[in-house]
């Protein structure tokens, strides 16, 4: 049976097995070295990177989630801008229909319309005969010119005039003054200023003057309601 040695290498042999290991190992670091651009997402762990790998301001605000960037201060305010241009017109909208005729008719009133009022004629007479007027509008323009009835106080009504001093009434085509009270007056009666004539019935289209005489001197005066209805 062979003997074996026991092999005891010189310290030169240990020198130059070092010297060799070294050697390799930096051929072996420098063989795993990663080529530029060869890591990517996949290539990191989580939490890998961290402030300091991160080049300043390289991170845009979509980067980070909502509320995590302090909000700025807010800006001043713009110029206004210029004015734009004119809409379209609209288009323009449809006549309406005409209503009904109000109370105040352009022509003639309607017939059977009865317009009603007052009327005083009266003065300070210096002795009998003087003159007192009373003008008396219709504020409407009638048909025709209505016939007038002048009548004492307290008369009874009549087919022409069937009111009282406290409702004036008057057919059609009549012109009816009640009377409440005549002291001191002789004669009455109604004028047409249009040809200046006064007698027991002159009126006209638009209305009438009530004409009144004193009998003695001092305070004289005949007054009442009056009814006029259109034919």
């Amino acid at each position: 049976m062979r003997r074996i040695l026991r092999y005891k290498p010189a310290p030169a042999m240990v020198v130059a097995s070092i010297a060799l290991a070294i050697a390799l190992g930096g051929t072996g670091s420098a063989a795993i070295s990663l080529p530029a651009g060869s890591v990517g997402t996949a290539q990191l762990k989580k939490n890998a990177v961290n402030s300091s790998k991160v080049k300043d301001r390289s991170l845009l605000a979509k980067d980070f989630k909502a509320g995590q960037l302090p909000r700025g201060a807010k800006g001043a305010k713009g110029d206004t801008g210029s004015q734009g241009p004119q809409g379209v017109q609209g288009v323009q909208g449809v006549q309406g229909v005409q209503g009904p005729e109000g109370p105040f008719p352009s022509g003639d009133i309607p017939a059977g319309k009865t317009l009603r009022g007052n009327w005083i004629a009266s003065g300070n007479a210096a002795g009998g005969s003087e003159l007192a007027f009373d003008t008396v509008s219709f504020g409407f323009r009638l048909a025709a010119a209505p016939t007038a009835h002048l009548l004492a106080p307290a008369a009874p009504p009549t087919p022409e005039c069937p009111g009282s001093i406290d409702a004036p009434e008057a057919a059609a085509g009549h012109l009816c003054f009640y009377t409440y009270s005549s002291p001191n007056v002789g004669t009455r009666f109604t004028c047409n200023p249009i040809n200046n004539t006064c007698g027991a019935s002159l009126t006209n289209r638009f209305g009438t003057v009530v004409r009144v005489t004193s009998v003695a001197a001092g305070s004289y005066y005949s007054w009442g309601t009056w009814a006029v209805t259109s034919s």
